[in-house]
């Protein structure tokens, strides 16, 4: 009996032969939805939960390895950071009035090796006569001996440092005579010396740049030029600054800070060799005996430059600068007595030959301090007029001892400190109200 199911198996082996006629397949009689409500009915599959390790954590995500490069800079960056503010805080409390260490001089034991200006005054020197404080400015030994309205700062080398020889040295700087006569006269002026005996005006300016920065004055006197042509007996203590205003800007911050002042100490150290100040008047006398044209530390070009330097950074301050020019003995008074023994030693340490050389190179240089004065619109007080007309009404009155020829005597002080006082009030700076001053 022939079945249907037999009948199904048969086309069923006929349609895998390819013979045969091809059965339709049973199609449900139950509508099929449309197939975006198939998909929409889908199940989403759900992520994959991530691996972990035996203890339970998962693994760290795979960061690219330029962004990983990235992060440890900075990781690196900031802990330097750290480490160099952490640095600088211990150095400032351990070195409280920076880097410095005595020269050893008998002569000069108040200078100290300075590795921000070469050499500055000592920190904490007592002397009978004036004391250094912590800024390195000369005061006097019972300290400031006024706080005025108006703050008047002296920068200047030896000579306006104070010191004068006479057989023995002497200390009588015109800016305490100026301290006197401001108060004599019922001014409110507080006057400051950072004269330092040897500086030049670059010397000056680095002073005043670096560690008298946040010195807040009204009125600035610089009185520079004997040292930029006296002869550079060790050129590892000259300062040249640099001429773009980055750079200088750059090097005045890294000097700023404890860690840029000990790396410049430590290099100037090691490049002072073994003629400094200590071993004067020997390593002069060996640097200098038998040269007849000794390389001053600075050339004319350069003076003007610093001078002009010195005129900008008192524009930034917002302080009155004034140029002060200080006389030589007058020539016609003759050699200094205590010169005979070296005298060629003498003058080639002063950056001459003799005593007309020694006129001739200094006019040279007071005349470059005029031209940058006038072309930068500082007024300039020339001592040496000051000087001649004081002469002439006191004709018997010495202003130099015989036996120093360029640092005047304790009178000569006096009538330059009287000469600055007359030119400030003229000028109208040492008024409370002027422009520039803070009223303290």
């Amino acid at each position: 009996m022939w079945t249907g199911g037999a009948s199904r198996a048969r086309l069923r082996a006929h349609r895998s032969r390819g013979r045969g006629f091809r059965v339709a397949p049973r199609r449900s009689r139950v509508a099929r939805p449309p197939r975006a409500c198939q998909l929409a009915r889908m199940p989403t599959p759900e992520p994959a939960a991530p691996a972990t390790d035996p203890a339970g954590a998962p693994p760290a995500r795979d960061v690219p390895a330029p962004r990983r490069a990235r992060g440890a800079l900075l990781l690196a960056v900031g802990a330097l950071a750290l480490g160099l503010l952490a640095g600088e805080g211990i150095l400032r409390v351990a070195f409280p009035a920076g880097f410095h260490a005595p020269f050893g001089n008998r002569t000069f034991p108040w200078l100290s090796y300075d590795g921000v200006v070469a050499w500055s005054n000592q920190p904490g020197y007592q002397h009978p006569s004036f004391a250094i404080d912590a800024r390195r400015l000369v005061v006097g030994p019972q300290g400031w001996p006024s706080q005025g309205a108006v703050h008047v700062l002296c920068l200047g080398d030896s000579r306006t440092f104070g010191i004068w020889y006479d057989g023995a040295y002497r200390f009588d700087a015109w800016p305490a005579a100026l301290q006197r006569r401001a108060d004599r006269a019922g001014l409110s002026v507080a006057v400051r010396n950072a004269g330092t005996v040897g500086y030049s005006a670059a010397k000056g300016l680095r002073l005043w740049a670096v560690r008298l920065a946040d010195l807040d004055s009204d009125v600035v006197v610089a009185a520079f030029g004997l040292n930029d042509h006296a002869a550079a007996w060790n050129p590892a203590y000259a300062l040249r600054e640099p001429a773009s205003r980055a750079a200088r800007a750059a090097l005045r911050a890294a000097a700023s800070t404890r860690w840029g002042e000990g790396l410049l100490f430590a290099w100037r150290r090691a490049a002072f060799g073994r003629r400094d100040l200590a071993q004067l008047p020997a390593g002069a006398r060996e640097a200098l005996a038998g040269l007849n044209a000794p390389q001053p530390w600075h050339t004319l070009d350069e003076y003007e430059r610093h001078l002009a330097l010195l005129a900008a950074e008192a524009r930034a301050r917002a302080a009155k600068l004034l140029f002060l020019s200080i006389p030589l003995r007058p020539l016609e008074l003759g050699e200094n007595e205590t010169a005979a023994p070296n005298r060629a030693l003498y003058y080639a340490m002063l950056g001459a030959r003799d005593l007309e050389d020694l006129h001739r190179v200094n006019a040279r240089y007071r005349d470059a301090l005029a031209a940058v004065a006038a072309r930068e619109g500082v007024p300039l007080l020339d001592g040496d007029a000051a000087f001649r007309a004081w002469r002439a009404r006191h004709p018997g009155e010495a202003l130099f001892s015989s036996e120093d020829l360029v640092h005047p005597n304790r009178r000569g002080a006096d009538v330059l400190a009287a000469s600055v006082l007359a030119r400030l009030r003229e000028l109208g700076w040492l008024e409370a109200s002027a422009p520039g001053s803070h009223g303290r």
